[in-house]
């Protein structure tokens, strides 16, 4: 498999140290999201980044294929940053969305290509080589789905660490569902006051609840898919404020549910593990 820029030599491999990944890629836009090409980039470390003078690329050569992050683009820890290549199309599809720049002058292969990115002293940085066929998600080239990446610290070219969530992806942010097409999870109205912290997350969380009576209780870590991840709790909840720290840090990278189940009702808030 394809390991980390430079590789390992004389070591083991280990999981790439990049503060700077791709996160998403959409490529050779659906009829119902004509925003034109664009890629995600999302900063997995603990510090801001300053990427003025980076350099996107894609697989061609010369300068119509090289687009130049401008002066004083800095992505904040654990945010992203979009760059579009029409970055009027993408306003028009995505009005909500700031956190974007360009425009730039080539297209995305539909094909499948490589994109990547060099930094200002021009070292590569960021490599990607996302295709269009299985195991490579399939609804991406031209079906209005974006790649979108499941494991931040995973194989970057393996087609297993890319999945298609929500019809016209989620730019400029974490996937998250339910998708707007599809049923929400069903909120229920009551007195219990329930956050986690901090989210997104990449060891532990906190959850922060209050009871106005002792309550039996199972909490557990729910995938997409609905399958139980993690069961990290189950007994009673007593009265007041509670503060409990859950450990995470073995759950690979990805969207999650954290769920408290109770004789009253469940209750539901997402969790982002970086």
């Amino acid at each position: 498999f394809d390991g980390c820029i430079g590789g390992s030599p004389g070591l083991p491999y280990t999981p790439c140290d990049d503060d700077i990944i791709f996160s998403e890629i959409y490529y050779n836009p659906g009829a119902t999201f004509e925003s034109a090409d664009w890629i995600e980039l999302r900063n997995i470390s603990g510090n801001d980044i300053d990427i003025s003078g980076w350099k996107l690329m894609d697989d061609s050569t010369g300068i119509e294929h090289e687009f130049i992050i401008e002066e004083g683009t800095v992505v904040n820890s654990g945010n992203h940053l979009v760059l579009a290549q029409q970055t009027d199309d993408f306003s028009s599809v995505y009005p909500d969305v700031t956190n974007v720049t360009g425009p730039y002058n080539f297209d995305l292969n539909d094909n499948g290509e490589w994109i990547r990115m060099y930094d200002a002293n021009g070292i590569l940085v960021l490599s990607v080589q996302y295709d269009d066929f299985s195991p490579w998600p399939l609804a991406p080239d031209g079906g209005n789905y974006t790649l979108e990446l499941v494991d931040s610290m995973g194989l970057m070219n393996s087609g297993l660490n890319w999945q298609q969530i929500c019809p016209g992806g989620s730019p400029g942010a974490y996937p998250s569902t339910p998708c707007e097409d599809e049923i929400a999870i069903e909120s229920i109205e009551t007195n219990l006051a329930f956050s986690i912290s901090p989210n997104p997350t990449t060891q532990f969380v906190v959850l922060t609840s209050a009871f106005e009576n002792n309550t039996n209780a199972i909490i557990q870590l729910i995938g997409l898919d609905g399958s139980i991840v993690q069961n990290l709790y189950q007994g009673t909840l007593p009265l007041g404020e509670l503060n409990r720290v859950f450990d995470v840090s073995a759950v690979k990278a990805g969207i999650y549910f954290v769920q408290i189940v109770t004789e009253n009702g469940n209750y539901i808030q997402k969790l982002v593990k970086q």
